[in-house]
């Protein structure tokens, strides 16, 4: 298969042997292997309601976070998901309740999503990190950070905190930060 289309991807991944990565513009889920090259592992425009995949986590369990609309000046609060996909490309929904998803990370079990705005509104200030726990399991949330202005993205550093790239986007030049939120 040859490579996806490179203009819209968001996210990246590694698992063993493999990277994974979203491609926003097909709606897709992508591998790369080393003696396979790239291959699509699902296609996620088959999924209702799924329009801008924008995260990835390979972790044991591939996720998949979805944006929503790139449209309006509101936010669909709550109306995102994170997508469980397994090896056979099949979909299922694995936690729903998110807004304006842009990062996904998992660590000691649990997960961390990353919304670039949250509450109904695309504005500045919105934006928050939400841990989930309970992988696997009945999923129960919590706030972890908020009052973000527009974060873009999210790590977990070798010191097992997370570091969030903070206004990255619709601020001032020069004001760009890294936050570091101890676990």
């Amino acid at each position: 298969m040859p490579a996806p289309a490179r203009e819209w991807l968001y996210s990246i991944a590694a698992a063993k042997d493999r990277l994974y990565f979203t491609e926003a513009n097909q709606k897709g889920l992508f591998e790369w292997a080393p003696r396979r090259g790239f291959q699509r592992v699902a296609d996620l425009s088959l999924v209702s309601g799924f329009e801008v995949p924008t995260a990835v986590s390979a972790e044991g369990t591939i996720l998949v976070a979805d944006f929503g609309l790139l449209r309006g000046p509101t936010v669909g609060d709550g109306t995102e998901s994170i997508y469980q996909v397994t090896p056979s490309g099949n979909v299922r929904v694995w936690a729903s309740g998110f807004s304006k998803i842009l990062g996904l990370n998992v660590y000691r079990g649990a997960l961390y999503v990353l919304e670039s705005a949250s509450g109904g509104v695309f504005a500045p200030g919105s934006g928050r990190v939400v841990g989930v726990g309970g992988m696997g399991h009945a999923p129960r949330s919590e706030i972890i950070l908020s009052g973000l202005y527009f974060p873009t993205a999210m790590t977990i550093g070798p010191d097992a905190a997370l570091y969030v790239a903070n206004r990255g986007f619709g601020a001032a030049p020069g004001t760009g930060e890294v936050l570091r939120v101890p676990l």
